[in-house]
């Protein structure tokens, strides 16, 4: 097992000239002030195990925070800086709406090119100008991976709710309905960054939504929407700092309530059922079965007999031994698959590691999980787990500064350690 910081002997990449170690430091990777570096932290006071046990797919949830919370996440000028990054955007990643309606992209775009030189329509910043003067909302989407601070909110919900995550900036102006009642295919995270924003969270639920025609907001027609509805069954206004959780297909509106108010929406897009059978679908043309040619003519029990033997064969490929484990890796790979950590001056990738808490407990030395039996830790792993819980991912650019008063191959071993154990899951 390799690690970037901890380097064999004769490896000299990550040192200067003069021998010394050049890596970041600790305070050098460590998260903005004032921005939550944990899920823990994220929901706090709130308990992230009954965040997880009670409300998460299951029930909303508003978490008041001090106005400082979320100063360093995004805000007016990291917006501004964003959008001057004219070639990333097009209609497909900026939206418009106002009263209720959306905005075509003939209404806000120009045609133009991206950064590969296609021709697609861009946001002619005129219009949008013009049309936000009038009250329209705007929407930056896919800005996870663009600043580092949503960036680093983003990879804690991925690491901990094993799913992508995208995040996208919300713009809108005092009492100006932008967006129409509707419900989300992802489970959201509101954080308010600025201004307030009121919010009206209704009773009526759509079971499972999903990114399928006919299972989006957008598909119903407004009077199933009205039929759907129910009663207002929260209202919430969001002033800075405050965080509030939808869950995945509950009706929901928001006005704001000052002159500008803008909030990041981060959506944990969970894969489905659906989405892993698509990928298990891709392997079965390797049993001869799924390769026969549909037999001729119109006999219904010839037909019927054939579908009974395809129905076993797929029980069976779905039900195989090694299908649980396929299932957790295709989790993990949809989850991570947008992970960095290239340090491209030190040609390495950093490694890190997922901390596996839910249900985690320490009792000294003695680590249990669940669905597994108890550990009994060396002294210096078990220091490590206690250090580790509290937290959602760490690298080894924190571990070693973490532990330094023991020995590196020490470290080393305790790190072995936690992974056999099941604590520490290697990204």
């Amino acid at each position: 097992m390799a690690f970037l910081l901890w380097r064999q002997p004769g490896d000299t990449a990550g040192q200067d000239s003069g021998g010394v170690s050049r890596y970041p430091s600790a305070m050098e990777t460590a998260p903005a002030p004032h921005l939550p570096a944990t899920f823990g932290a994220l929901l706090a006071p709130f308990d992230r195990e009954r965040f997880l046990a009670d409300h998460y797919g299951r029930k909303a949830l508003h978490l008041p925070g001090p106005a400082q919370r979320f100063e360093r996440l995004l805000g007016w000028q990291g917006l501004d800086e964003l959008l001057a990054q004219t070639s990333l955007w097009s209609n497909h990643s900026v939206a418009m709406a106002i009263s209720g309606q959306s905005l075509t992209p003939e209404q806000f775009c120009t045609w133009g090119k991206n950064r590969l030189g296609d021709r697609v329509r861009v946001p002619d910043h005129a219009k949008v100008a013009g049309l936000l003067r009038q009250g329209a909302t705007l929407v930056v989407d896919f800005i996870d991976r663009l600043d580092p601070a949503v960036r680093a909110i983003a990879e804690i919900l991925e690491a901990v709710l094993l799913a992508p995550v995208t995040a996208s900036a919300f713009i809108s102006w005092q009492r100006q309905q932008g967006y129409p009642v509707h419900f989300d295919t992802q489970e959201v995270f509101a954080l308010q960054v600025a201004g307030r924003k009121a919010w009206r969270l209704y009773s009526g639920r759509f079971e499972h939504p999903a990114e399928l025609k006919g299972y989006r907001a957008s598909d119903l027609d407004p009077e199933t929407k009205r039929a759907a509805l129910g009663q207002v069954e929260m209202r919430v206004e969001l002033a800075p700092g405050d965080l509030l959780y939808v869950p995945a297909g509950q009706f929901h509106e928001a006005l704001a309530l000052e002159e500008a108010s803008l909030h990041v929406s981060f959506g944990v897009m969970r894969p489905t059922a659906h989405d892993f059978l698509t990928t298990l679908m891709e392997a079965l043309p390797a049993d001869p079965a799924f390769r026969k040619p549909l037999a001729p003519g119109d006999d219904l029990d010839q037909h019927g007999a054939w579908l009974a033997e395809l129905a076993q064969r797929l029980a069976a490929a779905v039900a195989n031994p090694a299908g649980a484990q396929e299932l957790v890796q295709f989790q993990r790979a949809k989850a991570f698959e947008r992970w960095g950590g290239l340090t491209v001056r030190d040609r390495r990738v950093v490694q890190r590691f997922r901390v596996r808490w839910p249900g985690a407990r320490l009792s000294g030395q003695t680590l249990t999980l669940p669905g597994r039996p108890a550990a009994t830790l060396p002294p210096e792993a078990a220091q490590l787990a206690a250090w580790a819980l509290p937290q959602d991912i760490v690298d080894e650019r924190r571990i070693l500064p973490a532990l330094a008063h023991l020995p590196q191959p020490v470290v080393v071993e305790a790190v072995r350690s936690l992974i056999a154990a099941g604590l520490l899951e290697t990204l």
